[in-house]
């Protein structure tokens, strides 16, 4: 792993943090030539002939960057190629990453695995000939391309872009260098922007109101970070923190809307992945599809819905509108009581389902659903309810358990709420919100 200081002011204790800056030239060229498949090792030969002065030193980062795209390594070649490699390089590089890695990819041969340096040459102690084995070195990467058995992996979205929009994205990318501990997204900003976490890894913690702090995951690179501000305007749901030091790759917003006017497939495969994500996400959080076993199936009969800010999705007192999944985003649910006032009796968070009450007893909603900051959601309307029931025997019984369970929840809410008026003037209050 790499952890970079400044886009081209990198010392090597920044680069290779396990490695001594102190070891000297000669000791970095036997580093490699122990080890000459070792993309680390190079690099850190390369860094030490960058404070010698050694002009040179472009090219062993150049053979590093081949060579890691050789052996499938896309995350350290791009990398590498965005934050050592001059502009004019660096298309380049990215023209050649396009032809191993895009959708239109050009079939690639492996390489016969050969010796590079046998027998190891020997260390002049001429200083002007040990910089000459070092370029000869530290550039020499025939026979250590991709192994015969293995293949190239698909990656997320550049995977499926074509060669042109490959290269667009790859360069519109803003390198994120952070430290140990350092928000790289924060729970409830407004931000719109993706991250690619290149480098390092990040645990999710999510507060809510009223509990601890949640530790939902802990998510190692590469993997993609905040995607789903790029859909919706709902709020960071949770703040990302770096366990150690790190390096992410920033797409805005307003960037990605400049990139689809020429590349329009690339806002339809980012849509893609986000809700395939979200999707499998759900399939492993929910409770209602832990508790099916047709769990494709089932998924497939909900329709995904956008929510806009402060949206309602039902009042309170209408015929079942269906089961509704939180995908994103989260949902408060108010009951209006006998005397008018409206009583918050639940936050809704993702993977969590409403609607079941009506749709199962078949009355009216016994309580209005908002989303005050928007976000998606899972619907299935009663029809296909109904269709499914008979499919999945499963489901009407676990619907029927968090029937149970919400009910409860608004009987220990309603209750306390209606004696408390009787103790209380009406005129102290309009509204009365309960947090649970």
């Amino acid at each position: 792993m790499y952890a970079y200081a400044s886009l081209r002011k990198i010392t090597c204790k920044n680069l290779v943090p396990q490695t001594r800056c102190d070891v000297s030239l000669e000791q970095k060229i036997q580093l490699v030539l122990a080890q000459p498949g070792s993309i680390n090792h190079r690099a850190s030969l390369a860094v030490e002939m960058e404070r010698l002065n050694m002009l040179d030193a472009e090219l062993v980062w150049l053979a590093a960057v081949k060579l890691a795209a050789s052996r499938g390594d896309f995350f350290n070649s791009f990398t590498l190629t965005r934050m050592h490699l001059p502009e004019e390089r660096q298309q380049e590089m990215l023209l050649h990453l396009a032809s191993l890695f895009a959708k239109d990819r050009t079939p690639n041969t492996p390489e016969e695995r050969v010796p590079p340096f046998s027998p190891p040459p020997t260390l002049p102690k001429n200083p002007q000939e040990l910089r000459r084995l070092a370029i000869k070195v530290g550039t020499t990467t025939a026979g250590m391309g991709k192994p015969w058995e293995t293949t190239f992996p698909t990656l997320p979205i550049f995977g499926a872009l074509h060669q042109r929009a490959f290269v667009a994205l790859a360069s519109s990318l803003e390198p994120v260098q952070l430290r140990a501990q350092q928000a790289l997204v924060q729970q409830g900003e407004k931000e719109q922007a993706m991250y690619l976490l290149s480098h390092g890894s990040v645990e999710v913690i999510q507060h809510r109101t009223g509990q601890s702090d949640l530790h939902l995951a802990t998510v190692p690179a590469p993997s993609l970070i905040g995607e789903m501000s790029l859909l919706t305007s709902t709020p960071r749901r949770a703040t990302v923190r770096t366990k150690g030091a790190a390096l992410a790759w920033k797409m805005s917003a307003d960037v990605l809307a400049q990139l689809t006017h020429q590349h329009p497939e690339l806002i339809q495969q980012i849509r893609r992945l986000i809700e395939h994500r979200q999707l499998s996400n759900l399939l492993r959080t929910s409770q209602l599809f832990q508790s099916v076993s047709q769990r494709e199936q089932l998924l497939h009969a909900f329709h995904i819905r956008s929510v806009e800010l402060d949206a309602e999705i039902f009042p309170q007192g209408v015929s079942a509108p269906g089961l509704f999944i939180v995908l994103h985003g989260e949902a408060v649910v108010f009951s209006h009581t006998d005397d008018g006032r409206r009583v918050r009796v639940a936050d809704l968070h993702e993977g969590d389902t409403f609607g079941e009450i009506s749709l199962l007893t078949g009355n009216p909603t016994s309580a209005s659903v908002w989303m005050p900051e928007g976000g998606l959601l899972l619907h299935m309307p009663p029809k296909e309810y109904h269709h499914w029931r008979t499919q999945i025997p499963s489901l009407e019984s676990e619907l029927a358990h968090l029937m149970q369970v919400r009910k409860r929840e608004l009987t220990d809410l309603l209750i306390p709420v209606q004696m408390a008026h009787h103790e209380t003037d009406f005129s102290w209050y309009n509204t009365q919100e309960l947090d649970i």
